[in-house]
């Protein structure tokens, strides 16, 4: 999904899932509420259980659309498959919903008019139209690249942590 603000991965490990469990929980931490001045020792936190992790970027910056990464590892013969979707947090997801459908929503209304009836659009009504549209798409972009960016620093650093490779992405 190149255009949404979600990624689904596969990957194959030659790990085993005790070995790949080890791995993580040596660069995932307890999830903290409040880290006024503390400096993390690791890179992650979330938790781990069983087969199953939840985990996010622990960030010395603030991003609202860091991915909330949950994974699942499964045995194969020949190590392990570790099958990982990324999504930002859920408020970021209504904020992006809230702030785009608006100016999406003032678009349509501008254009309704013209649509509806035999109204000829004037000079000022287009520059509207252009200025909504391409308000609409900058946001859309920045917050799509803002969550790719972190996104691909946590694809690399698993595939590199896991010694893996990427079958899928969706």
């Amino acid at each position: 999904m190149k255009f949404m603000p979600y990624e689904y991965l596969k990957l194959e490990s030659t790990l085993a899932v005790a070995d790949i469990h080890q791995k993580l929980d040596r660069v995932i931490e307890p999830k903290r509420h409040f880290k006024l001045f503390e400096k993390s020792s690791k890179p992650y936190e979330g938790r781990i259980e069983g087969t199953r992790f939840e985990v996010s970027r622990i960030l010395d910056y603030r991003n609202a659309l860091r991915p909330n990464i949950v994974g699942h590892i499964q045995a194969q013969p020949q190590g392990s498959t570790v099958s990982i979707s990324m999504k930002p947090d859920l408020v970021a997801i209504v904020f992006m919903l809230l702030f785009l459908g608006g100016v999406g929503l003032s678009f349509f209304m501008t254009l309704a008019p013209v649509l509806s009836s035999s109204v000829e659009l004037s000079t000022a009504k287009w520059h509207s139209l252009i200025s909504l549209g391409a308000i609409f798409i900058a946001l859309y972009v920045f917050f799509l690249a803002f969550f790719k960016f972190e996104s691909a620093k946590s694809k690399d650093f698993l595939l590199d942590l896991l010694d893996a490779r990427e079958v899928e992405e969706l």
